[in-house]
């Protein structure tokens, strides 16, 4: 493939690496194949309990420039050295409207961060930083564009209330930002100043070499269920729950995987107890990416029942997608633009637990639809979640004349 140009290019995301994070590893290997020079940068090293199963976590901290803590005080001569770029900083903080003193006191926090990253990318040469956040971490790199020794862009994953205030602040000087599905592009058209062109829809993709397609198996009548989500409440692993109490209680024949780690194990146990599912009912605990590849192939539909916000391009959804898995998912987010409901999988109301077991059932009647809508479940992914496509968007995006 050739390449338009050569960049040295900064990869922000916080607390990395973590269990969630095989996605951002799978874009930094297609950005280096595509010949970006990727310079990994992280807010802090996630917590031990954060850091996950996956193979690529030690390789990924031996690479990664943490921010926090400063690893020594030289960051704060960019104040001395840069005196305009300071003033330019201090500025955009105090501009900040309706900002409690408590705030405006983190900013600055955030702007000694500012500092160090700023160094740092004057010693590496850097070009261009992509962050994938539209939190503090935003704020950071508008402050580090402030210093306009290199341009940045941001990413956005869910919605916008759940990134904290300032959008249009935050993403004032970017040369992009990326929703990763439409309904977040109509969010960041009204918060912000930036025109449609520069709010690429761009997905995180999987790799469809590693997840690839299985014909699903039946040992016997048993419909196989299993999702893959941390254990935590948004998730809505209870009404996943009453659905498959249901179809018990009626006769039906389910066997339901929990793929995750999270704070919610020891009460989710116990609601698995009290409604009488231990014998059909698995947790798996967190995975690596060839476990999670593994179970998903072993099942017959994903089931993701989340509700509220946050939520935006699940992940698994187009892991199970790519494996040739139908998909039960919550309307939330993204998930329309990704399931065409009964064609690649099926739509349900959030919470709603009669019309997740509905759906439940319908492929419990017919198991000819799990390979049906599986194998265009399938088509769909390889035309739309391909990790080397999108990737291949982000790129051109970076690389693009202004």
């Amino acid at each position: 493939m050739s390449l338009k140009k050569r960049i040295r290019l900064g990869y922000l995301v916080p607390e990395f690496p973590a269990q969630t994070h095989a996605f951002f590893w799978r874009e930094v290997t297609a950005l280096r194949t595509l010949g970006a020079e990727v310079c990994l940068i992280s807010t802090r090293s996630p917590a031990l309990s954060d850091q996950g199963q996956h193979q690529f976590i030690a390789e990924a901290k031996n690479q990664t420039h943490y921010l926090y803590p400063p690893r020594d005080l030289l960051g704060a001569i960019e104040f001395i050295t840069r005196p305009s770029w300071t003033i330019r900083s201090i500025s955009y903080i105090t501009s900040l409207k309706g900002v409690s003193l408590k705030y405006r006191m983190r900013l600055l926090g955030l702007l000694v961060m500012a500092a160090q990253l700023t160094r740092y990318v004057k010693r590496n040469g850097i070009e261009h930083i992509h962050g994938h956040s539209c939190a503090d971490v935003a704020h950071v790199l508008a402050l580090v564009g402030l210093s306009r020794l290199c341009s940045y862009s941001l990413s956005l994953h869910g919605n916008l209330s759940v990134y904290g205030s300032h959008h249009r602040e935050k993403t004032a000087f970017a040369k992009f930002v990326a929703p990763v599905t439409r309904p977040l592009q109509e969010e960041l058209l009204k918060a912000t100043n930036l025109k449609r062109k520069q709010l690429p829809v761009i997905w995180m993709g999987v790799d469809l070499k590693r997840f690839s397609p299985t014909t699903p198996q039946w040992s016997d009548k048993t419909l196989k269920l299993v999702t893959v989500a941390r254990l935590n409440p948004s998730k809505g692993h209870t009404y996943a729950l009453q659905a498959i109490q249901r179809l018990k209680l009626e006769g039906h024949s389910v066997f339901y995987q929990i793929v995750g780690g999270g704070e919610l194990r020891q009460s989710l146990e116990r609601e698995v107890r009290d409604r009488d599912l231990e014998s059909i009912v698995r947790f798996t605990g967190s995975l690596g990416e060839d476990d999670v590849q593994r179970v998903i192939s072993h099942a017959h539909v994903l089931l993701l029942t989340s509700f509220g916000h946050g939520e935006a391009a699940p992940v698994c959804v187009m892991e199970a997608m790519a494996s040739a898995r139908p998909v039960i998912s919550s309307l939330i987010g993204g998930t329309a633009d990704m399931i065409d409901s009964g064609k690649t999988g099926f739509l349900v109301e959030q919470k709603n637990v009669q019309q997740i077991s509905d759906r439940i059932l319908e492929f419990i009647k017919d198991k000819s639809l799990v390979k049906r809508l599986g194998d265009a479940a399938r088509s769909f992914a390889e035309e739309n979640f391909d990790s080397q496509k999108q990737a291949h968007k982000l790129f051109d995006q970076i690389t693009m004349e202004q």
